[in-house]
């Protein structure tokens, strides 16, 4: 998680967070991701919504490799049965 200079920013990039974990769209309120300039609040909120699904796909992506890996160990024992 990253941390802004000041306690807006910081709130926002929390508050950005928090809305893509609890699975809500992105808040209407906010200016869109592209006209949003560079030290607002609202881009913290866009960094904030953005790396949470990031890592919520990197964290889908190892699952998927865990149970890839799983089902070839499975299917080697069975073969060796």
């Amino acid at each position: 998680m990253k941390t802004y200079p000041t306690w807006q920013e910081d709130d926002a990039y929390r508050t950005g967070y928090s809305d893509a974990s609890m699975g809500r769209g992105a808040d209407c309120m906010r200016t869109p991701k592209n006209f949003a300039e560079y030290d607002t609040p609202d881009r913290a909120y866009w960094d904030g919504f953005s790396e949470y699904h990031t890592r919520n796909n990197e964290r889908l992506r190892r699952i998927e490799e865990m149970d890839q890996e799983y089902d070839e160990e499975y299917r080697k024992w069975r073969e060796g049965l």
